[in-house]
């Protein structure tokens, strides 16, 4: 059994943010799980000082923004190289990551007597959507063909977006996307769960995925490196994993 992962990023104003991105790293429950459970604990052990240890959050935005809890006990290198530390534990147990990216310009564009709010939880849909079919697409093409992943979405507090996705994602195990041959969710079972950041490992990766996959897509160099590092781990095609599909 597998578990899927998935959390947003660019979700605040569109001018500010011009990608909303989904990203999602599918993590093997019995074979990987609890050695990854480990990694985190050694890390915190090592690098989180005492005074913020207890209920520590890897969140990559308040990592790389400097989050004012940090200050004057973790400065730009260490909370750099807490980024570093996620990015490194992906690539030591190889996990797939998928993501999925709407341009919000051109989504506004489509859409221009939309609330911004109505298009950023539309954009979240679409998102999630090209993301979750880049784990279909990894299962459909390799030699797990049989096995099946739960999956784990963050929980959020916008109005209705979490009901949406809950429904989005029955229909497309049902019914699958319209034009799209293997556009049916076969290997991602049950009913799509939520959990908060903080209380999930699992989310806390998927979020450096999708934070590190936003600022490529923006162009931002101080953290290309790791996502380039990252890179050779994704398993949807980045052609098609954002909208509009060229």
């Amino acid at each position: 059994m597998r578990i899927a992962y998935f959390d947003e990023a660019g979700v605040a104003k569109e001018k500010q943010e011009p990608f909303l991105v989904v990203g999602g790293v599918l993590i093997h429950g019995d074979t990987d799980w609890q050695p990854i459970e480990h990694c985190f604990k050694t890390i915190l052990e090592a690098e989180i000082p005492a005074e913020i240890r207890e209920g520590f959050c890897f969140h990559a935005m308040h990592l790389h923004g400097n989050h004012p809890k940090f200050k004057g006990l973790l400065d730009r290198e260490q909370r750099f190289r807490l980024i570093g530390d996620l990015v490194t534990t992906i690539k030591m147990f190889k996990l797939p990551i998928s993501y999925g990216a709407v341009r919000r310009e051109k989504l506004r564009e489509s859409l221009p007597d939309w609330k911004s709010e109505h298009r950023t939880h539309l954009a979240h849909q679409m998102a999630f959507t090209l993301c979750a079919m880049g784990f279909q697409g990894w299962f459909n093409r390799g030699p797990f063909s049989d096995e099946v992943a739960i999956c784990v979405a963050d929980k959020n507090d916008a109005k209705n977006r979490q009901l949406h996705l809950k429904q989005n994602f029955a229909k497309l195990r049902n019914e699958g996307v319209p034009e799209a041959p293997f556009g049916v969710y076969y290997n991602l079972v049950d009913a799509l769960h939520f959990a908060s950041l903080s209380e999930s490992i699992g989310l806390q990766l998927a979020d450096t995925v999708a934070f590190l996959v936003k600022r490529h897509l923006m162009g931002k160099e101080d953290t290309e490196e790791m996502y380039q590092e990252l890179h050779p781990l994704l398993v949807c095609e980045p052609d098609s994993a954002l909208w509009p599909i060229a």
